[in-house]
């Protein structure tokens, strides 16, 4: 991926890569909740999606992120810590309950009749 070379700092995709990692290794709903505000509420499902996924496997991860042949980022997390960043997602999201009364008016019927 094209990636621009800056003399200090983090350019945007690191910063973002890193955003990315660092949610990955929290720990604490609070962590959690300052990532939504940070990231949006659709960054922490994919990650509670991957999460879910790596559980179902039973697999834990070891990614790195390369910059040439320097390893700028890495992730190593194992199953059990997968399950505590389900569990801390989880305690983070406010529940919502709607109770909604369709309405609507039946139009046609198909019914199958068996004689005996």
């Amino acid at each position: 991926m094209p990636d621009e070379l800056l003399l200090f700092g983090e350019n945007d995709f690191e910063t973002s890569i890193n955003a990315i990692f660092d949610v990955a290794k929290a720990n604490k709903p609070e962590q959690i909740a300052l990532f939504v505000k940070r990231l949006g509420i659709a960054s922490i499902r994919k990650l509670y999606r991957w999460t879910s996924d790596q559980l179902q496997a039973g697999t834990g991860a070891d990614i790195e992120w390369k910059k040439g042949k320097e390893a700028k980022f890495k992730l190593y997390i194992q199953v059990s810590q997968l399950e505590n960043l389900r569990t801390v997602i989880d305690q983070t999201s406010d529940e919502k309950e709607e109770i909604l009364e369709p309405t609507g008016e039946l139009v046609g019927l198909a019914v199958t009749m068996q004689l005996e």
